[in-house]
């Protein structure tokens, strides 16, 4: 079996624990083990990467790393980043990177993976149709149109919490219209130590950008998928879909297909619900005026969940 782990990099000029980092937080989300994730806090004149380093050394054909983000990787000082990435691939690890821009996961086009097709009968996980010197190429070329931009002094983390039962079952009565914004930052403060709607929609756009989300959603009442999403604004990844989908109308049929399709070939992965709440916003449905069937029970969620 191939060993996985989870890498990435935070740029702090103030000490922070690991465990507090954006990228461990979503790391943990694509479901690495907390005891496989290693992550380089670093001075943001720093160049060197320690951590990625010794995993390079120790990891051998056929691992896996999994890394998020590129541009996170492109923070600071990046100048070795070029290196680290050749001597990844050339060593024959596979590298997996997570793109989290908007609701929908996808896999950066420098990764030695893709998703594969399902409905093909693929794996989760196929390796990518680039050779590797035409992703170093193209990595390369990425570096240094992106790099003066990702000279940030420090990455913004907020004081995020950990996407727990309790904060989805708060993140989908409010998605769903059964409970207001007010009542839902009194239910974060008091069940999950959210104190602020700014990081109420930063972890949301966290949650969306996981692997679980889709899986999550598609065990709620039907009637969310006729209500338009509260949180976030429409992704650009929504449009790509959208675009590629209608090129294939007059040849299928079916939007749904269309829209699956359309996903596989844009290395995204995601669900047709998670589309069509997009859909919804995009064309302007207007929100519910009353809640739906299925309401909230505040008392069952208080015998469930132990306040903070």
């Amino acid at each position: 079996m191939p060993e996985i782990v989870g890498y990435g990099v935070c740029i702090r000029n103030t000490p922070i624990k690991v465990e507090n980092t954006v990228v461990y937080q979503e790391l943990t989300n694509i479901g690495i083990n907390l005891d496989k994730i290693s992550i380089d806090i670093v001075r943001a004149d720093t160049t060197a990467r320690p951590q990625l380093a010794e995993l390079i050394k120790e990891l051998g054909v056929g691992d896996q790393i999994h890394m998020y983000s590129i541009d996170a990787f492109l923070l600071g000082d990046c100048r070795r980043a070029i290196l680290y990435y050749s001597d990844i691939l050339k060593k024959g690890i596979d590298l997996v990177i997570y793109d989290f821009d908007g609701a929908i996961a996808k896999l950066s086009p420098f990764s030695t993976l893709r998703f594969g097709d399902r409905k093909a009968g693929e794996e989760l996980l196929v390796k990518s149709l680039k050779s590797t010197d035409e992703l170093i190429y193209d990595f390369g070329e990425y570096f240094v149109d992106a790099t003066p931009s990702k000279n940030s002094g420090g990455l913004r983390t907020e004081a995020r919490a950990n996407i727990s039962n309790a904060f989805k079952e708060i993140y989908f009565a409010y998605e769903s219209y059964q409970i207001k914004q007010e009542k839902t930052l009194e239910l974060l403060k008091d069940y999950c130590g959210i104190g602020s709607k700014v990081t109420f929609w930063l972890m949301a756009k966290d949650y969306e950008a996981s692997l679980h989300y889709s899986d999550d959603l598609s065990n709620q009442p039907f009637e969310i998928f006729d209500l338009p999403k509260r949180c976030g604004k429409i992704p650009e990844e929504y449009h790509q879909i959208t675009k590629l989908a209608d090129s294939y109308i007059g040849t299928i049929s079916s939007e749904r297909e269309r829209v699956e399709i359309a996903m596989r070939e844009l290395n995204m992965i995601s669900s047709y619900g998670v589309y069509r709440r997009w859909q919804l916003v995009a064309e302007k449905t207007p929100k519910p005026r009353k809640h739906i069937i299925i309401d909230f029970n505040f008392d069952d969620f208080d015998e469930k969940y132990t306040k903070k």
